[in-house]
């Protein structure tokens, strides 16, 4: 499937897309999509209630299918929230530029998110994937706030780093 888009229809004219999913192979071992519809958390001025994720793919893509990444956000109280395969099983091409959208389950000041961990699914290698990610830009939007966390630079993801980790640096994990 190339993509989906949920769209709203009702009277007065409304015809809104309220969510859109990108490129999806469906397999025999992958026979459904599901696809969470999230308004973000009301919040108070200053709460942050998404976090957008820029990502700056370089000279060896992001091969998608099995091979994808996930977002773990943790926070100041020790709750975590996990976005899965956030690239939606597409692939990201070499030199290319990919926006992630990330609904917060809580509205939180934006000091109160501690880190993120950047996640593949892929052990690299010899016919495994390995991902040159440039650089990711980490912002906070929300009520009144549309604020840059942070920046990190660019991390090769192949089998010894399939993992990143940080709040200001990225270090590698297994």
């Amino acid at each position: 499937m190339s993509s989906l888009d949920v769209t709203v229809v009702g009277g007065g004219g409304i015809n809104n897309v309220i969510k859109h999913v990108g490129f999806h192979r469906f397999t025999g071992s992958d026979k459904q999509l599901i696809v969470p519809i999230n308004n973000a958390p009301p919040s108070t001025p200053g709460q942050v209630s998404q976090l957008v994720f820029e990502f700056r793919t370089g000279g060896d893509d992001l091969r998608g299918g099995n091979d994808n990444v996930n977002i773990l956000t943790s926070f100041s109280d020790g709750r975590t929230q996990e976005e899965d395969n956030v690239n939606h099983s597409s692939k990201w091409d070499n030199n290319s530029t990919h926006s992630v959208t990330i609904v917060l389950n809580k509205a939180v000041m934006p000091n109160q998110i501690a880190s993120v961990r950047l996640s593949t699914t892929f052990s690299g290698g010899m016919g495994g994937d390995n991902w040159n990610m440039d650089g990711v830009k980490i912002t906070a939007i929300g009520n009144s706030v549309n604020q840059v966390l942070t920046k990190y630079g660019a991390k090769r993801f192949a089998g010894s780093c399939r993992s990143v980790h940080g709040d200001r640096n990225l270090s590698c994990h297994r």
